[in-house]
């Protein structure tokens, strides 16, 4: 089974990590605020979910607790 991550935050910053942790097998769920880093990064990483990230419970309603590690990228 391929290890699990999430990304929280699409800049450029957590882009290049969620893309290169699939590029090297990873299952990749990719989370922003934002539709436009979603919608570009769909197609490279397992899952991309727009969602609001600050809310605890939303994240769990997603299993996000559940993958083994998790990384934030920064926005500006």
């Amino acid at each position: 089974m391929a290890r699990q991550f999430a990304v929280i935050g699409l800049g450029a910053f957590g882009t290049a990590i969620a893309r290169e942790l699939a590029r090297h097998g990873g299952e990749v769920i990719a989370i922003d605020k934002e539709l436009e880093p979603v919608e570009r990064i769909k197609d490279e990483v397992a899952y991309a979910i727009r969602l609001d990230a600050t809310d605890p419970k939303v994240l769990e309603a997603h299993d996000v607790h559940k993958v083994e590690r998790g990384r934030r990228g920064h926005r500006p």
